[in-house]
């Protein structure tokens, strides 16, 4: 006699499962929530320095990496650490000097200024 049902899957399978459905909705969730804070906060351009850059490499069989490029306010000495675009990054050398347009948490554009006697 055959029986028809399927064996029901190990309860640790279930379990790892349900941590791997758990941890990508905390992931899409999280970036969702720092989206709609990012895009109600207000949008700033200020004038600054490129300070620093860095990159963080993720991954083992597929990389991905992430750059950011520390800003520093001329205003007031201030600075602030933003994600940035690859073609973006590529672009920022340490020392430049521009306009920064960002919102909340998220780079928007950065332009080079020409004119380094503004800033002296």
């Amino acid at each position: 006699m055959f029986h028809n049902a399927m064996p029901s899957p190990p309860p640790l399978f279930s379990l790892a499962f349900a941590l791997v459905l758990m941890v990508f909705a905390y992931i899409i969730i999280s970036h969702i929530a720092e989206w709609a804070k990012n895009q109600a906060s207000e949008a700033h351009m200020r004038d600054v320095r490129v300070v620093a850059k860095r990159t963080s490499v993720h991954g083992h069989s597929y990389a991905h990496t992430t750059y950011y490029v520390t800003f520093e306010f001329l205003d007031d000495g201030s600075r602030l650490e933003l994600r940035v675009p690859d073609r973006h990054f590529g672009l920022m050398a340490e020392g430049d000097l521009g306009i920064l347009s960002y919102q909340g948490t998220q780079f928007n554009a950065f332009e080079r200024t020409k004119n380094r006697e503004v800033y002296r």
